[in-house]
């Protein structure tokens, strides 16, 4: 773990946002709030712990080195959002758990949709952030996070969350970026990589991303119609989709045996 020495006092500083605590969300709100470097200078003073005096009279060379130190003090993946919950108006939204892991299809798709599009070249990065935030931050219900009823429930409330201040939008980013790195890591070999053994196909095959997948689980009736699926948990499809194709894979396999005896 890096360590500064000021006024003759060590301090141990964070090796990522999951270690920085309490001063992860105002380090992330001078980030999204002042432009760069002043953005980055002021979480790492925020960081530091020193005054803003203290902090100006820092060397080029000291500030320099610091930085280098920081390399993950940047809006990057995160494995699970800084904050669970934000507060508008009277009512309190909630984001979802690490990894996504009581997220629902519907949910992940519309994410990973206006994920995507801010992502674009010319993109409207605030607009597209502030629906992703829309998708992923609900209210509760019964107990536990409304279920997503559909596009037309995320417009309504990314329209109300453009009165937020602009971390949110950016904290979104950051967590669904540790998302797709997550899924990747545990589906990605199966769901996203074909297999060594398929043909390749006679023309371009245009790909529907996530909307496919879960018609194609549908079909299936494993989960009950598309509404349905919509509505499941979003890991309990992909372990089940995976699951499939392994089993696809293990005959393409045996077939291939019998063919080379």
């Amino acid at each position: 773990m890096l360590a500064i020495t000021h006024g003759g006092q060590r301090k141990l500083l964070p090796e990522g946002w999951s270690d920085a605590g309490p001063l992860a969300w105002p380090m992330l709100r001078a980030l999204a709030r002042l432009p760069p470097p002043a953005g980055k200078l002021e979480a790492m003073r925020l960081l530091t712990g020193l005054s803003r005096r203290q902090f100006a009279r820092l060397s080029a060379e000291e500030i320099t080195t610091l930085s280098v130190a920081l390399p993950w003090l940047v809006p990057g993946p995160l494995t699970a959002p800084l904050q669970p919950r934000f507060r508008l108006g009277w009512r309190s939204y909630y984001l979802p758990e690490a990894k996504f892991s009581n997220g629902q299809c519907l949910a992940f798709a519309l994410a990973d949709e206006f994920f995507t599009a801010a992502l674009k070249p010319g993109a409207d990065v605030a607009t597209s952030a502030t629906r992703l935030l829309g998708t992923i931050a609900r209210p509760m219900k019964r107990g536990k996070r409304a279920t997503l009823s559909g596009r037309g429930e995320v417009m309504a409330r990314a329209k109300l969350f453009t009165k937020l201040p602009p971390e949110h939008a950016m904290h979104a980013l950051m967590y669904w970026a540790g998302v797709k790195m997550a899924v990747d890591d545990l589906y990605g070999e199966y769901l996203f990589k074909g297999s060594p053994l398929d043909k390749a196909p006679a023309g371009k095959i245009p790909d529907f991303g996530w909307w496919a997948r879960f018609q194609d689980v549908a079909e299936s009736g494993i989960f009950g119609t598309l509404a349905d699926v919509n509505t499941h948990s979003f890991h309990e499809v992909c372990t089940w989709m995976l699951r499939k194709e392994a089993q696809r894979r293990s005959q393409q396999l045996e077939m291939e045996t019998q063919r080379n005896k």
